[in-house]
């Protein structure tokens, strides 16, 4: 929840008439070191992407992530030209990228805010958002 109110991930209101509201849940796991050995819990709030509609709620799918052939393409550069590669991990990448359409979502579980059926209209992608 810091990381989504960080990013200005939503802004809460009342959703307006006609609007379709997508759902959305938590999504919890662990990591596990080389003994595996729980290190770190973690929870992520996906929406429910599944009910957008194509045309309606999005238009194109965007994902802020290098396909696997760019990575192994990099690599092969990296070690033909024997470079060195520096690694950096952005660890809410979604959240980076805004929203072009509105799209609404339930409020987290837990953490609603405001009076009854108020939701969110997302201004940043949610992990899952088309």
């Amino acid at each position: 929840m810091a990381s989504l109110r960080a990013a200005r991930a939503w802004e809460l209101l009342a959703h307006p008439a006609g609007a379709t509201t997508t759902g959305g849940r938590w999504v919890l796991d662990y990591k596990r070191d080389a003994n595996g050995t729980v290190t770190r819990y973690e929870a992520r709030y996906v929406a429910q992407g599944y009910t957008q509609r194509a045309g309606v709620d999005y238009m194109d799918v965007w994902a802020p992530c290098p396909a696997h052939a760019t990575v192994r393409a990099v690599m092969v550069m990296v070690a033909a030209d024997e470079l060195e590669l520096h690694v950096t991990e952005i660890l809410t990448a979604y959240l980076n990228a805004p929203m072009d359409m509105d799209v609404y979502v339930q409020q987290p579980e837990g953490y609603e805010v405001g009076a009854p059926g108020t939701g969110a209209r997302v201004l940043a992608a949610l992990y899952v958002c088309k």
